[in-house]
């Protein structure tokens, strides 16, 4: 008589991952981004649009002599408004204006931003 061989279990077959991943990483078309569309050129043109008509919210840029009161640092500025201070960039004290005068304009006559 033949021995009796255990016999084992034969386990599950298991799915194999790498034949599930290879259909997953089909190729797909490459992402076109917005700016390259027709939505994205005139989306772009309105946002221009708006911010070309947008009002400064602090009114008239003008150019601007400042002179901290703390460290006795000066400096000027072609970006200050009036009641609006800029900060002293050796002390960090608030400094308002000394004095403001408007904004020459361009030569080309294009209007500043």
């Amino acid at each position: 008589m033949p021995p009796k061989s255990a016999a084992k279990p034969k386990a599950a077959a298991k799915p194999k991952a790498a034949a599930t991943k290879s259909a997953s990483k089909t190729k797909s078309e490459p992402k076109v981004k917005k700016s390259d569309t027709i939505e994205g050129l005139v989306d772009a043109q309105l946002r221009d649009e708006k911010r070309e008509f947008r009002p400064d919210p602090y009114g008239q840029r003008m150019f601007g002599e400042y002179d901290c009161p703390k460290c006795k640092q000066n400096w000027f500025s072609g970006r200050s408004y009036a009641n609006r201070w800029q900060k002293c960039m050796n002390c960090g004290e608030h400094v308002m204006p000394k004095s403001l005068v408007p904004l020459k304009p361009r030569e080309d006559g294009a209007p500043r931003k």
